[in-house]
């Protein structure tokens, strides 16, 4: 296995509120190993998306991952995420 995924958009990731966010993606690396771990961050507004991926990149996950949604174009979605400072998956 070369890495794992967590938190993407379809599941129930978009239900989850921030801090049960925050413990699955610390379960996720705890149990990862070193395994690199990509995160959804997709969010409702850039605000969001630009918060998660910073949290995220703090706790030490090797990309993220970005979705368009209804309310947040794709381009605005990937910039927020891009200030972060980590790889991106589209």
């Amino acid at each position: 296995m070369s890495g794992l995924t967590t938190l993407g958009v379809m599941g129930e990731a978009a239900e989850l509120r921030e801090d049960e966010r925050a413990r699955v993606l610390d379960t996720v690396l705890g149990e990862a190993a070193g395994t690199p771990v990509v995160v959804g961050v997709t969010g409702p507004v850039a605000d969001v998306v630009a918060a998660r991926s910073r949290s995220a990149a703090d706790a030490g996950v090797a990309g993220l991952m970005v979705s368009p949604t209804a309310t947040l174009p794709l381009p605005e979605a990937v910039a927020a995420a891009a200030t972060a400072g980590r790889p991106i998956v589209i």
